[in-house]
């Protein structure tokens, strides 16, 4: 019995040993790199700025085209954050002294983090298509109502080729996925099967469905054909 115990906690070590060795992998595994700044410091850059209403700065645009599609298994992966409640609140309060008094206060680097991977699909669009399955994966599987609404928020921004994944979106038994697609069904293009897919949320068993495709409707067909934006090459 005693030598059966040791051999537990031995089997025990070793698997700490390999999750550990694991996990030490996943996170040293190197990120793209552009004028010799890793691509964390790239998309961390311009958060507060556009937070606070400004456009995306250039030479940051730059280093997102450079490094282009091998950034997105990084974005991808950095979505996935999630601060606890504590960290929620603290990150509150950087925002506001940030608005307030002009500081740069990033209390969470890798909450910055996440939200500059989100802000990184606005910067690539279409170009960034290839994380449509793996977007879409978060927005239906995912547990955390904050991730969902990143996914599909970046799905908005991947824009045209993102289309047919949305509009399967809007049929998504949970009522929160439904009401965030319709949000960014207003950016769009004003495609008659939007439209139509929308027509058919006006008949959701959901009031509030009900009430936002109404909304989103209107808009839709009283607003001209957005211009696309093109990814720079």
């Amino acid at each position: 019995m005693p030598n059966r115990k040791w051999l537990l906690i031995i089997l025990g070590l070793i698997c700490f040993g390999v999750l550990g060795l694991g996990v030490a992998w996943k996170s040293a595994k190197p990120e793209p790199v552009y004028k010799d700044i890793t691509l964390s410091v790239w998309v961390r850059g311009p958060v507060n700025t556009v937070l606070d209403g400004h456009d995306y700065p250039e030479h940051n645009k730059e280093a997102l085209y450079a490094i282009g599609t091998n950034g997105i298994p990084f974005y991808l992966e950095w979505l996935q954050y999630e601060p606890g409640r504590l960290k929620q609140a603290q990150l509150f309060i950087a925002e506001k002294l940030n608005h307030w008094f002009g500081l740069d206060w990033n209390p969470n680097f890798i909450a910055a983090r996440s939200v500059g991977a989100e802000l990184a699909f606005t910067v690539l669009g279409p170009r960034a298509q290839v994380a449509i399955p793996t977007l879409v994966k978060y927005a239906t599987d995912s547990s955390s109502a904050m991730i969902k609404a990143r996914a599909i928020r970046a799905l908005g921004d991947i824009g045209l080729p993102a289309v047919p994944a949305l509009l399967t979106l809007m049929t998504n038994h949970d009522v929160s996925v439904r009401s965030l697609v319709l949000f960014q069904a207003r950016r769009l293009d004003s495609k008659r099967q939007v439209i139509e897919q929308v027509q058919l949320l006006l008949a959701d068993p959901s009031p509030r469905i009900r009430k936002e495709a109404g909304t989103v409707l209107d808009w839709l067909e009283n607003h001209p054909r957005p211009q696309e934006i093109q990814p720079k090459e």
